[in-house]
């Protein structure tokens, strides 16, 4: 097990800086799924017996080379962009709570 942690921690490193800044730059849903996918596949081949680390190897591979593909579509096509990815949304503003967009997303003020 230790070997195949190494192995798919350094897979991982190397796979993710070859796709670039992006991933880790703007993280938003589509970054959350893509990298709990990855996570679960990494995990899967150091826990479970029956997943080789060349399965788990290719399986990396393919989805960060997904990921480089959506990318360059994204910067293609803003109709894409708009479907993967989300806009930023102001919920403060010089101080001041935009209750609107709070709404719109979901969000409550909530006091610690």
């Amino acid at each position: 097990m230790p070997v195949t942690v190494i192995l798919g921690f350094l897979l991982l490193l190397f796979l993710l800086r070859l796709s670039g800044k992006r991933t880790v730059a703007q993280f938003n849903m589509y970054d959350m799924i893509l990298t709990f996918t990855v996570g679960s596949v990494l995990s899967s081949s150091i826990i479970l017996d029956n997943v080789a680390f060349l399965d788990a190897a290719i399986a990396l591979a393919s989805l960060i080379a997904m990921d480089y593909v959506i990318s360059l579509v994204i910067m293609k096509f803003d109709g894409v962009r708009k479907l993967v990815r989300s806009q930023p949304t102001l919920l403060v503003f010089k101080g001041e709570l935009q209750h609107a967009n709070m709404r719109r997303n979901g969000l409550s003020r909530t006091r610690s």
